[in-house]
C-alpha cells in the first residue's frame, strides 16, 4: 500500500527542514524496536504544527513497500477510534456483519496482525496507549507508530518512553521562514526582525511557514 502523503497545507516548501536528523533517528529506532511513540515537548504551550504528521508520513514512506499493509487508527474521540477500527477491518476484507461486538472485531484484527509480518499501523491523535494496547499489545509482528496529542509522562510496560517533538532551533526556524518567503535576507536588521517573528511564534514549524507565505505579499 502506498504510504500517506503530507496534507496540502503542510509545509509545502520544506517538508522536513530542521527535522532531517530526527527523521533518520526515528527510522533507525523504529526499525530496531518495532514500536515508536511520538509525543510533544511539555514546554510547548501548543501542540499544533510541530510536525508530527509530516514526520509520520515520511517514516511511512521510508519503511513501507508496495507489499506493506498500511493501517491507520485515530484516537481523536471514542467514535473516531471505533470508526477507524471498522475501516481497518474493511480494508483487510473482514465482513463487519460477522462482529456483534467491538471486542470481536478487535480480536479478529489481532489474529490478522499476529499472523502477518509486513504491516505498519499508525495510530494518531491518542490521549494514551491503553486502547492501542488492546489491538497490538504483546505482539512481535509488524511496525507501530503511536502519536500522542499531548505531553505524557506515563506509558504501559513494554513501550519505550514517548519521543518529545519540540520547537525548531533558531537557525532552522529562520530557514523555514526564509524558504517560505522565497528569498535571502537582505540585511542584518531584517534577520533581527525575522528572529523576533520566529521567537514570537515559539519556533513552531507550521507557524513559521505560514508567516513566511504571508510575508511574500
Amino acid at each position: 500500500m502506498t504510504a500517506p502523503q503530507p496534507a496540502d497545507n503542510a509545509w509545502r516548501s520544506s517538508p522536513l527542514l530542521g527535522r532531517e536528523a530526527l527523521l533518520r533517528s526515528l527510522e533507525t529506532r523504529l526499525s530496531t524496536e518495532k514500536r515508536l511513540v511520538m509525543g510533544v515537548d511539555p514546554a510547548l504551550r501548543g501542540t499544533t504544527g510541530v510536525g508530527r504528521t509530516r514526520l509520520v508520513a515520511a517514516l511511512a514512506q521510508r519503511l513501507t513497500t508496495r507489499e506493506t499493509t498500511l493501517l491507520s487508527l485515530s484516537g481523536a474521540s471514542p467514535e473516531a477510534w471505533n470508526w477507524s477500527l471498522m475501516q481497518a477491518a474493511r480494508q483487510l476484507g473482514f465482513r463487519q456483519t460477522s462482529f456483534r461486538r467491538m471486542a470481536d472485531l478487535i480480536g479478529a484484527l489481532r489474529v490478522w496482525l499476529n499472523t502477518h509480518h509486513d504491516w505498519l499501523l499508525v495510530a494518531d491523535s491518542l490521549f494514551d496507549l491503553d486502547d492501542l494496547c488492546e489491538v497490538v499489545g504483546g505482539m512481535e509482528t509488524g511496525l507501530v507508530i503511536a502519536v500522542l496529542n499531548h505531553p505524557s509522562s506515563t506509558f504501559p510496560a513494554g513501550w519505550s518512553a514517548p519521543i518529545p517533538l519540540g520547537a525548531l532551533s533558531t537557525d532552522d526556524a529562520l530557514e523555514v521562514l526564509r524558504v517560505a518567503v522565497g528569498r535571502e535576507w537582505q540585511d542584518t536588521p531584517e534577520v533581527i526582525a525575522a528572529t523576533q517573528i520566529i521567537n514570537h511564534l515559539e519556533r513552531n514549524p507550521l507557524s513559521a511557514e505560514l508567516a513566511g507565505r504571508a510575508m511574500r505579499f
